[in-house]
């Protein structure tokens, strides 16, 4: 009887830490598989891992896969939260504009700039948390809470400015909302590079 060997290498199983297994319902030659051929295979694109067989056209078992997070596809919800620090910033200096053009004479400006930032960026946070999707909590938070530290720091500080008249200083400070997105999406890669490295080493 011929000793099986890998559908990709074409080598029998030689490693205890790299066994031939049978991830979907193929037979024959091609029912085995190491399980570092495969997970190269799969993962050759990282941003969108293939977990179907291409010849027998099912998922892979389960049991042979890390629980992944999902890189949202890039519709128009991501083009949104990815470039929104220009519309935020036009419908920040509009709606403050318009207040003031209102009741002038009933408020200052820097009180209708802080109600306008509060506004926009109550309504970014809100879509941000509403779409964010995470699995592996404990991984994401460990990759991630100094990036997100950082952020929140930095929009605290716009904040704070802006509350003390600091206008000229608030503006910079207060461009960075598309950064939390940015900042979700590569780590949802980096967790996606840890837990494929840790597998791979069984």
């Amino acid at each position: 009887m011929q000793e099986p060997v890998c559908r990709f290498c074409l080598e029998p199983s030689t490693d205890a830490s790299n066994p031939l297994i049978s991830p979907c319902p193929c037979r024959g030659t091609v029912q085995f598989v190491h399980r570092a051929c495969l997970y190269r295979w799969m993962f050759m694109d990282a941003d969108e891992p293939n977990d179907i067989c291409s010849i027998c056209k099912t998922p892979f078992l389960e049991e042979y896969l890390p629980t992944l997070e999902v890189i949202p596809p890039k519709n128009r919800i991501y083009i949104f939260l990815d470039n929104s620090t220009s519309f935020f910033l036009l419908a920040h200096y509009f709606i403050s504009f318009l207040m003031v053009k209102m009741f002038e004479k009933e408020a200052n400006l820097y009180q209708f700039m802080l109600t306008s930032q509060v506004s926009v960026n109550i309504t970014y946070m809100t879509l941000f948390l509403a779409t964010a999707r995470v699995k592996n909590w404990s991984e994401y938070i460990n990759v991630s809470y100094r990036s997100y530290a950082w952020l929140i720091g930095y929009h605290l500080l716009s904040f704070y400015a802006l509350t003390n008249g600091l206008f000229i200083i608030s503006v910079p400070l207060g461009v960075n909302l598309n950064m939390y997105w940015r900042t979700h999406i590569n780590t949802l890669k980096s967790v996606n590079l840890r837990l494929l490295e840790r597998f791979r080493r069984g």
